[in-house]
């Protein structure tokens, strides 16, 4: 009765060794992108998620992730900004109508970004996506 109990004991153990480095595979993964110095994209960003650009521009403005005004167009809250989620960035570039250099603004989520992006979408749902 003691044999059979070790060996019941020595199956589970196999078991939750095998699922433990799963797990540790993707727990290095996200850690690696949650510290990158890379910056993502709109763009890049969704290609990850499985969408398109103006789908996920769209899907967060929605969720008021980023700022809808004419003026503010996609640039994230502030509280996302605090939470290291984004990062905005200032691009010259030159209309072409006048010529005149202006610069236009832009967000770039981070690693912790991206991964806090995944999450938001699997608490919130695909819907528009």
């Amino acid at each position: 009765m003691l044999e059979k109990e070790r060996l019941k004991l020595e199956h589970e153990v196999k078991a939750l060794k095998q699922q433990f480095a799963g797990v540790a595979e993707k727990a290095a993964f996200y850690e690696e992108v949650a510290e990158t110095e890379h910056l993502f994209d709109i763009d890049e960003a969704a290609k990850l998620v499985g969408t398109g650009r103006t789908r996920l521009l769209e899907y967060l403005r929605k969720h008021r992730v980023l700022m809808r005004s004419t003026h503010r167009l996609n640039r994230p809250y502030q509280k996302h900004l605090d939470a290291g989620q984004f990062e905005v960035k200032h691009l010259p570039y030159r209309n072409r109508n006048t010529g005149e250099l202006k610069l236009k603004t832009m967000p770039f989520l981070t690693g912790k970004g991206l991964i806090w992006l995944q999450q938001f979408i699997s608490k919130h749902g695909r819907t528009g996506l």
